[in-house]
């Protein structure tokens, strides 16, 4: 009885051995069959035709597949995302093997295009500028939503202006661009925009104070908007030289008229020579001077030989003409 029991056991643990080996064998056919026919996911495509395919969009397939049409293709320059969603029913409709790994997969498909930049806009206005008579500095304001011309990738990086009309009075400019050019004009863009004039003015390159005098090596320049000159900037650099600041003078800034003034040459009580002039006849004599002066000043002055006040101008360093 027990031995018939043995058996039975025996032979049941045989059939279910048999059974597992038939599961796994046929899952492992199956899965290598599978793995034989699957097509997989493209990880970019980037495309140039005007029409999107099943080709573009998974790897592994026959060419008649591969090159079946979806559909339109995105606009030159532009992209198109496919979900996986998208992607199982488009994979489903044409029988394909392909399943997503998880919901997130996706791919980005991007078409292929030309790009004319606005360096390259902007350049064609400056040269139409320079043709119109406009040869000052400028600044080149366009509209902010201006954005880059975008050909198919076929075409050549050109362009060619058509209109230009330019206002100097008003400083304003209306003007037509076509793509790659005039005769082929496949993109067609309106700026109207503005400019900008520029000029150039003096600035301390470092800066400096009272007592410092102010040389052609201590001088630079920066470019500001003409608009925003004002009138008592300095902007000629000769007027610059020589003098020294009143205060501290910031460098890089531009330096105000009253932020100037000669250096002084002469000290309050120092010995100087006072010069008498009567038309040919010219004399000289020790004095000392009664306040600090720069040159061109009038300042007070006694003559040491006669202890008299007198008034005098300053004309170099420790030296004064004086009325006789």
């Amino acid at each position: 009885m027990l031995k018939d029991a043995l058996i039975y056991v025996d032979f049941g643990f045989r059939v279910l051995v048999l059974i597992a080996c038939l599961t796994f064998g046929m899952i492992f056919l199956f899965a290598g069959a599978r793995a034989a026919l699957a097509s997989s996911l493209r990880p970019v495509s980037v495309i140039s035709d005007n029409v999107l395919r099943v080709g573009d969009i998974f790897e592994g397939l026959s060419e008649e597949k591969a090159n079946t049409v979806l559909g339109p293709a995105p606009q030159p320059g532009k992209e198109m995302i496919l979900n996986a969603t998208t992607l199982i029913r488009i994979a489903s409709a044409l029988d394909l093997s392909w399943r997503p790994e998880t919901t997130a997969d996706q791919i980005v498909i991007r078409r292929e295009a030309t790009i004319i930049g606005q360096d390259i806009v902007k350049s064609l206005i400056s040269e139409k500028l320079f043709e119109a008579g406009l040869s000052d500095r400028y600044r080149l304001n366009m509209p902010a939503g201006i954005g880059d011309i975008v050909l198919p990738a076929d075409m050549p990086a050109q362009a060619e202006v058509i209109k230009f009309d330019f206002n100097p009075e008003k400083d304003t400019f209306e003007t037509v661009i076509a793509a790659p050019s005039a005769s082929n004009p496949l993109r067609e863009i309106s700026v109207n925009g503005t400019i900008e004039r520029l000029v150039d003015i003096p600035v301390l390159k470092n800066g400096l104070k009272n007592g410092d005098i102010i040389g052609e090596t201590d001088i630079d320049y920066i470019q500001v908007l003409q608009k925003d000159v004002q009138r008592d900037y300095v902007i000629d650099s000769a007027k610059m030289l020589g003098m020294t600041p009143r205060r501290m003078v910031a460098a890089g800034k531009p330096v105000r008229d009253l932020e100037l003034e000669n250096p002084q040459i002469i000290a309050r009580g120092a010995a100087i020579t006072l010069i008498y002039k009567d038309g040919p006849l010219t004399l000289s004599a020790r004095g000392k001077s009664m306040q600090n002066g720069a040159r061109g000043d009038v300042i007070r002055v006694v003559n040491m030989a006669s202890n008299r006040s007198l008034e005098g101008l300053v004309t170099a360093e420790n030296e004064v003409i004086v009325s006789p």
